[in-house]
C-alpha cells in the first residue's frame, strides 16, 4: 500500500491523506523503486535500473523531448525528509552545472516529483577506469597520460568554479570509445563535491571527525582531517596516476590505521623501479603530485598535467590535445569550416553528434574553429529550456546558428 510522507516530523501516513495530523503540512507520496516504462516528472520514462549505491539509484532513461537516452539519478526515498542528505543532492547537482568541460559529467535537470529527488545527466555508454585496469593491470605510457590529461582539464574546470571533488578514484572515471578514434573521458560523481560560494567556504556537510572519501585515494589531509583546498584533489590524481602505470596501489594495509598512517608518513616506491620503461621524469611528476605536504606539489590540476605531459614526452598538438573536433565526423574531408553559434538564452551547452563542444558566453556566442566539412547534428541544452536540435551542413568558411531556446513553464497547482 503506499505511504506518504511529511518532510516536517518524517511520520509515514496513508495514502488517502493530503497533510499531516502532527503539523498540518501537506504529505509527499513515498517514492520505492521506479520500474521500466514508468515515467518520471512527465519528462522521463524508465528504461533499466543501472546501478544501486548507499544513498540513491541511477536509471537509464529516456528522454521525451528530443528522443534521446539520459541518465537518471534518485535519491533513496527514507532520505527525502533528511535535510542533509536533500541539501547533498543538491549539491551534487549545483557542481555538475557549474564546471562545463567536455571532460565532465553534464547535468541536464534536476527536481523533485511525486516524491521523488532526481538529477538528470548525460548517459554514458563506456568503462570506468576500474574495469579497464581490472582487466589490462596496468596501462601504457602514452595512453595513461593521455586519458590523466582530460581528467586534469576537467579538475581544474571544477577548480577555476570552487569545486573540490575530494573523492577521485578509478570508480569515478568513465572512458567511453567512439568508433576506435580514441577514449574521452567523463569524470563523475561529485556527490561529496565541496563548494565555495563568493569567496567564503560552504558550511561543510561531513561530521567533524569524519572523514569523506574512498580510503585508497584520500590525501593526508583528509586523513588528518584537515581544511582541504584543491591541492587534495591534485594528490588523488597522483594515486590513480600511479596505480595506472605500476599496476598497484603506492600504499596498502592491513586495516584502515595502517594505510592512513602510510599515507601520513610513508614515501612511495619510485615508479621506474616497478616498470624499469617508465622514464624517471614521468615517475618524479608523479611521486611530486604525493608529497605528503600540499605545498610540496603541484598547485594546481593544471601544472599536473603540463608536468606529466612534458615528461612523457607529448609535446605536440597531436600527441597532447585530449579532445579533438576532427573526431566528431571522421569520414569527411579533411577541409575544414568554422560555426558561429548565438543562443537565447545565453550560457547554454553545445554538442556536436552528441559530443559536447563548448558553452555559449554570456552574450549568447560561441565560435567553434577547425571542424571537417560534412553533416552534423547540432543540440543547444540549458536547464529550465526546451532542447534546440537542427542537422546542419558545415562548408568551407563559417557557418551561422541562431538559436532561440523556449522556456519550459512550470505547470501551476
Amino acid at each position: 500500500m503506499k505511504k506518504k510522507l511529511c518532510t516536517v516530523c518524517s511520520y509515514e501516513w496513508p495514502d488517502s491523506m493530503k497533510h499531516c495530523p502532527k503539523d498540518g503540512s501537506r504529505l509527499n507520496v513515498i517514492a520505492q523503486r521506479l520500474f521500466p516504462g514508468e515515467v518520471l516528472a512527465d519528462k522521463y520514462q524508465i528504461v533499466e535500473t543501472l546501478g544501486e549505491g548507499a544513498t540513491g539509484t541511477v536509471y537509464k532513461a529516456k528522454r521525451f523531448i528530443i528522443d534521446d537516452f539520459v541518465a537518471v539519478k534518485t535519491l533513496k526515498p527514507e532520505l527525502i525528509s533528511n535535510s542533509v542528505a536533500i541539501e547533498r543532492f543538491r549539491r551534487e547537482a549545483q557542481a555538475y552545472g557549474r564546471i562545463r568541460h567536455p571532460n565532465a559529467i553534464s547535468i541536464f535537470d534536476f527536481g523533485v516529483s511525486e516524491g521523488v529527488a532526481f538529477l538528470v545527466m548525460e548517459f554514458l555508454d563506456g568503462a570506468t577506469l576500474r574495469q579497464i585496469l581490472s582487466n589490462e593491470c596496468f596501462l601504457e605510457i602514452k595512453r595513461a597520460v593521455r586519458i590523466f590529461l582530460q581528467m586534469c582539464g576537467a579538475v581544474q574546470r571544477a577548480h577555476r568554479k570552487g569545486v573540490i571533488h575530494r573523492d577521485l578514484k578509478p570508480e569515478n572515471i568513465i572512458l567511453e570509445e567512439f568508433e576506435g578514434l580514441g577514449e574521452t573521458v567523463k569524470v563523475i560523481d561529485f556527490g561529496l563535491a565541496k563548494l565555495k560560494i563568493v569567496g567564503a567556504t560552504m558550511q561543510s556537510l561531513t561530521e567533524k571527525g569524519r572523514v569523506a572519501g574512498t580510503p585508497y585515494y584520500m590525501s593526508p589531509e583528509q586523513w588528518l582531517d584537515k581544511q582541504l583546498d584543491p591541492r587534495t584533489d591534485v594528490y588523488s590524481l597522483g594515486v590513480m596516476l600511479y596505480e595506472a602505470l605500476a599496476g598497484k596501489m603506492p600504499f596498502d594495509g592491513d586495516t584502515i590505521m595502517e594505510l592512513a598512517k602510510k599515507h601520513v608518513q610513508q614515501d612511495p616506491r619510485s615508479l621506474n623501479d616497478i616498470r624499469s620503461e617508465i622514464p624517471k621524469k614521468v615517475s618524479d611528476v608523479v611521486l611530486k603530485a604525493l608529497a605528503k605536504k600540499p605545498e610540496n606539489r603541484q598547485q594546481s590540476a593544471l601544472s599536473l598535467g603540463q608536468e606529466l605531459r612534458a615528461a612523457a614526452g607529448l609535446e605536440s598538438d597531436e600527441d597532447s590535445l585530449p579532445y579533438q573536433l576532427k573526431r566528431l565526423n571522421p569520414t569527411t574531408s579533411s577541409l575544414n569550416g568554422a560555426l558561429i553559434i548565438y543562443t537565447t538564452p545565453p550560457n547554454s551547452n553545445v554538442y556536436l553528434n552528441n559530443h559536447y563542444v563548448g558553452t555559449t558566453d554570456d552574450k549568447g556566442s560561441l565560435l567553434l574553429q577547425k571542424i571537417p566539412m560534412g553533416v552534423y547534428l547540432i543540440v543547444i541544452v540549458r536547464i529550465g529550456y526546451r532542447d534546440w536540435d537542427k542537422e546542419i551542413e558545415i562548408g568551407q568558411g563559417a557557418t551561422t546558428i541562431e538559436a532561440r531556446l523556449d522556456q519550459v513553464k512550470e505547470p501551476t497547482n
